[in-house]
């Protein structure tokens, strides 16, 4: 037990030294460019924690979290849209093999297609037809959530074991919307967490990836803010804001990470238990 302990309280120190070590590299590299090389245009961590504070809670704060209101609404959109018609076609292509054949190509094509690619391509249709690009982020968002979810569906109630499917046929129908919604989703709960916690976080990524490759004054997000400062080359804040997203990406994981624990996604899903 006391053994156990131990080992609990070394992992929280190994991760507080090797943000220490880093930290301590940080200083290193700033202060060679720094002396030996005169290039000041990387800045001591110090200064960075200072506008790190100022974006949170100084004057630049209501420009911080605006700009984070409108990332995570534009994941918000592109995230929710593809998790209902991820979930809807992905129940069907368990059902109907068929369904599953038709859909394979694009799926294939949404998983292997270069995320920044896809943000080139529709940023000059946006343009063309003189659309506003402010939503475009929303379409990645989309096309990176797909597969994951819909895959998640497809292999939950593929597996679902064939004694379930037998008394499921028998009582509403294996392929009835009443059996879909009260037995085979709840049933794959784990496969739709897992999916949550592994997509929610690389859309919020994405999401900011796109934004500062369409950015446009008109427009608000954490991705704009990163381009902005990059433009004027203001170091402490393009770090500062940064680090702003990789904290939010953290408390998404966190948060889709409790779910995930809540929904026992790291063992095999309760109706395998038993079953031959």
């Amino acid at each position: 037990m006391e053994k156990s302990k131990r080992t609990i309280a070394k992992g929280p120190l190994l991760v507080l030294g090797g943000v220490l070590l880093f930290i301590a590299l940080w200083y290193l590299v700033t202060w060679i460019l720094r002396e030996y090389h005169g290039n000041r245009i990387l800045p001591y961590p110090h200064d960075v924690l200072v506008s790190l504070c100022q974006m949170l809670f100084g004057d630049l704060a209501f420009r911080t979290y605006r700009a984070v209101g409108w990332s995570l609404a534009r994941v918000l959109i592109g995230f929710s849209v593809s998790f209902v018609l991820a979930g809807l076609l992905g129940t069907l292509a368990a059902l109907y093999p068929g369904v599953k054949s038709f859909l394979s190509f694009f799926v294939a094509v949404a998983k292997v297609f270069p995320a920044a690619a896809i943000v080139l391509i529709l940023t000059c249709v946006f343009f063309s037809i003189q659309w506003d690009t402010g939503y475009l982020p929303c379409i990645l968002s989309f096309l990176i959530v797909f597969p994951i979810v819909y895959e998640a569906f497809v292999k939950g109630i593929g597996e679902i074991s064939p004694d379930i499917r037998d008394a499921m046929a028998l009582d509403v129908g294996e392929r009835s919307p009443k059996g879909v919604i009260y037995i085979s989703w709840p049933m794959i709960a784990p496969y739709i967490g897992l999916s949550v916690s592994q997509s929610l976080g690389l859309s919020l990524k994405v999401t900011i990836m796109s934004e500062i490759m369409v950015s446009s004054s008109d427009h608000y997000g954490l991705g704009m803010e990163i381009y902005l400062y990059r433009l004027n080359m203001d170091m402490e804040d393009l770090i500062a804001v940064s680090l702003v997203a990789v904290f939010l990406i953290l408390i998404i994981d966190g948060v889709t990470w409790l779910i995930r624990n809540r929904l026992g996604v790291e063992h095999k899903p309760w109706f395998h238990v038993g079953a031959k």
